[in-house]
């Protein structure tokens, strides 16, 4: 059982490479490509499937699943992206408050006199 595993992984770790020569690409690239064709060909094989009217009270719950689920991801991935904008343009406007603001404002230790 083992050795089938080994060569299994083996023929896909060739898989890649050919795959990563033909598209003149790097390995890790093409690794990437053939995940999402995977996956886009579980999502076409789902579809199909809720054609079949035996099979559409199987697959309904799984596609529901994921749709939940894609959409909690993009919730919660919206959220981290609204707050990477705002630190990033918050701190623009820092910045500029330091390029173009008095440095007593921002240095209160250089008004007091000895």
């Amino acid at each position: 059982m083992e050795v089938t595993l080994l060569t299994i992984k083996s023929d896909c770790r060739e898989l890649f490479v050919e795959v990563a020569e033909r598209l003149r690409m790097n390995t890790y690239v093409a690794l990437m490509l053939i995940i999402i064709l995977y996956i886009a060909g579980g999502i076409l094989a789902l579809g199909i499937l809720s054609l079949i009217p035996g099979v559409k009270l199987l697959v309904t719950p799984v596609i529901t699943l994921l749709t939940k689920l894609v959409e909690s991801f993009f919730v919660v991935f919206l959220g981290y992206f609204i707050w990477l904008i705002k630190a990033v343009f918050f701190s623009y406007i820092d910045i500029f408050k330091h390029l173009f603001g008095k440095r007593e404002k921002f240095l209160p230790t250089d008004n007091i006199k000895e």
